[in-house]
């Protein structure tokens, strides 16, 4: 009797492997290699994806998400994160129909949020992959040469991509990194484990366009025909 009892406690706890998974992508083809090359001014912009694989992750149906962005790799010490200046977001949009925008346009790792959110009625509950939204990263006018990296913040002792803001509906951020029905992962974006590793960024790497280096490339001329 009690082995019976057992196995029917196990079975009532059994839950099937399924995925749901949160991600970032570049818009333009660029998801393959996280990456994107930038000059001063310019912008990029960056498509937030749910993806699940059956109708157990579809219910109660995605209704809300928000997360804030972040430059810095997951460490659940750091406490606040230090922004990164050079970077910003704006334009801030939802893509399903009747759906609202909403979060926080300003410097990546500095309060930067993505939200968008429904009624009820809205919710997404078939199987496949949805954009949620997208938002453009900015290259602001200072910013350093060479890579920058941003992420989802997420809250390592919580079951949440984001420390206060994040929504999922009824789903939380499985730590465990197995995704189950009313639990997700985060895929591109992933800012790692509690100690920072499996980290996934998404790059943008500064860098001027060909018509400034030649302008510079022609300064440097200049220079040394003056000092000759």
């Amino acid at each position: 009797m009690r082995k019976l009892l057992a196995v029917a406690l196990l079975a009532a706890f059994a839950v099937p492997a399924s995925a749901a998974t949160l991600g970032l992508n570049f818009v333009g083809g660029l998801d393959a290699t996280n990456s994107g090359d930038l000059d001063h001014g310019q912008s990029i912009t960056v498509e937030v994806t749910w993806t699940t694989t059956d109708a157990n992750d579809g219910s109660p149906g995605m209704i809300a998400m928000a997360f804030n962005l972040t430059s810095s790799v997951q460490d659940g010490a750091a406490g606040l994160q230090t922004p990164d200046s050079g970077l910003s977001i704006a334009n801030v949009a939802a893509t399903p129909a009747n759906w609202n925008s909403g979060g926080v346009e300003t410097t990546l790792g500095g309060g930067a949020q993505f939200a968008v959110f429904a009624s009820p009625a809205d919710a997404i509950t078939a199987p496949g992959t949805s954009v949620l939204g997208t938002f453009d990263v900015v290259v602001e006018p200072g910013a350093a040469l060479g890579l920058h990296q941003f992420y989802i913040q997420r809250n390592a002792a919580a079951f949440s991509p984001d420390p206060v803001n994040s929504v999922g509906a009824s789903y939380s951020f499985n730590l465990g990194g197995d995704g189950y029905s009313g639990q997700f992962n985060i895929g591109n974006g992933f800012a790692g484990k509690n100690n920072g590793s499996d980290a996934i960024p998404m790059n943008i790497n500064v860098t001027p366009e060909p018509a400034a280096l030649a302008l510079l490339a022609l300064g440097g001329v200049a220079v040394l025909r003056r000092r000759s």
